[in-house]
């Protein structure tokens, strides 16, 4: 069936107060690769935002979020929670109604409590119930216990924490969209920590 028109994050409507940021930051290594998104809001860049995903534990889910990047790029954060969350990845509908994993449809609940929902910057599947995993992800602005066990998270950020306290600031209505004035678009999406540079390594190319 289709998605509701309000999927995502279960008791969405639950304001959580913002905890302490954490300082530490993972290192991201084979068995868990980085990711990075690019972001504008209201058409200014934004300081990268890099993941960490837990890939060795929940290789289905992180490839495919890992897959979909290019389909990412021009979609929008379509809702935004203060002090919850803030969800994006609708590459098909762009406001929640819509999107499918990289092989179509839905896919299953890989596994729970890999990555709890414990603070600012866990990365984690949206669903519209159990084993209805698509595309739609959301970024947590702060802890939310309660979504243990029925959303599959599956990274952290490890870069561009304070691009988070953006997020947090966006103007919404009342539907927790953001407004006109305050859209939040991804404009670049790629594996790694850092932009490749393969226009210059073309270039370098046509000198030899």
């Amino acid at each position: 069936g289709n998605l509701p028109e309000r999927p995502g994050p279960l008791s969405a409507h639950r304001l959580v107060s913002r905890p302490t940021p954490n300082t530490s930051m993972t290192t991201p290594s084979p068995t868990k690769p980085a990711v990075t998104l690019h972001l504008t809001l209201s058409g200014s860049a934004l300081p990268p935002l890099t993941f960490t995903l837990e890939d060795s534990v929940l290789p289905q889910t992180c490839s495919n979020f890992r897959s979909l990047l290019p389909r990412y790029v021009g979609t929008r954060f379509h809702r935004v929670i203060k002090g919850f969350m803030a969800q994006g990845g609708d590459y098909t509908a762009g406001d929640g109604t819509g999107g499918e994993s990289f092989e179509g449809g839905k896919f299953k609940d890989e596994a729970f409590g890999v990555v709890k929902h414990d603070k600012r910057g866990v990365l984690s599947m949206a669903n519209s119930g159990p084993d209805t995993n698509g595309s739609q992800f959301f970024v947590t602005l702060g802890p939310c216990r309660h979504l243990d066990g029925k959303h599959v998270a599956f990274g952290r950020v490890t870069g561009g924490m304070e691009v988070l306290d953006k997020l947090d600031g966006v103007e919404t209505d009342e539907r927790d969209r953001p407004v006109a004035l305050e859209t939040v678009k991804i404009v670049e999406a790629y594996e790694g920590e850092r932009r490749k540079r393969r226009r210059e390594e073309e270039e370098d190319e046509d000198e030899d």
